[in-house]
């Protein structure tokens, strides 16, 4: 049975601007969700972030969860991130799902996922990606994120499944905008807490 590799990276949501490797080591249960006895699909297998703020690391995100979309619309099937924020969904080949990735307290994200191959392409494919999400942040418009971050589909070129770059180049004008006032807001938010704990310094020192 012949594997085919892909990495993404879904840094800040959508900044495809280089790889994020990472242990490819799959949990000890396989969560087969639509593939049965399918001997072909693609394996997803996302590793969710907590993004903190430029300054500050990513956080690996536990308890994160995962649904996924069927053509309808419909949720075929649900999970939950393990304690290094990692999961492992297998989907059928030839058809087209949507994926939301979130956590409560947190702004939820979206892909759309084409799996259609060539029918001489029938192998099993593997797709593991980074993904961050972020908190939410009051006054903050998200209402890009209502849209996919990211479609991923097959490329015949590069036989293997990858973007669909116009759609990215597309989003990402949209979340710059979106994170510049992310950071802003942000700031502004932590600035306002510091000056709070040293109003309530000052106050318990007299």
């Amino acid at each position: 049975m012949m594997f085919r590799y892909q990495f993404l990276m879904l840094s800040l949501g959508l900044l495809f601007l280089g790889f994020r490797p990472h242990n490819n080591t799959s949990p000890q249960q396989v969560q087969d969700t639509l593939v049965g006895n399918k001997s072909y699909y693609i394996e997803m297998k996302p590793v969710v972030r907590h993004s903190k703020g430029m300054d500050s690391e990513d956080v690996l995100l536990a308890g994160a969860f995962i649904k996924v979309f069927n053509e309808q619309g419909q949720i075929v099937a649900a999970f939950e991130t393990s304690k290094k924020g990692k999961s492992l969904i297998r989907l059928p080949l030839n058809r087209r799902f949507s994926m939301e990735i979130g956590k409560a307290g947190f702004v939820s994200k979206r892909l759309e996922i084409n799996t259609k191959v060539p029918p001489e392409k029938k192998y099993v494919y593997s797709f593991p990606f980074d993904i961050d999400i972020f908190q939410e942040v009051k006054k903050l418009d998200v209402s890009v994120l209502k849209k996919p971050v990211a479609k991923i589909t097959y490329i015949a070129m590069d036989e293997n499944f990858g973007y669909d770059m116009d759609y990215t180049n597309k989003v990402n004008t949209e979340l710059k905008k979106m994170y510049k006032e992310y950071f802003k807001l942000q700031k502004e938010e932590e600035d306002a807490k510091k000056i709070g704990a040293a109003g309530v310094t000052g106050k318990t020192g007299k």
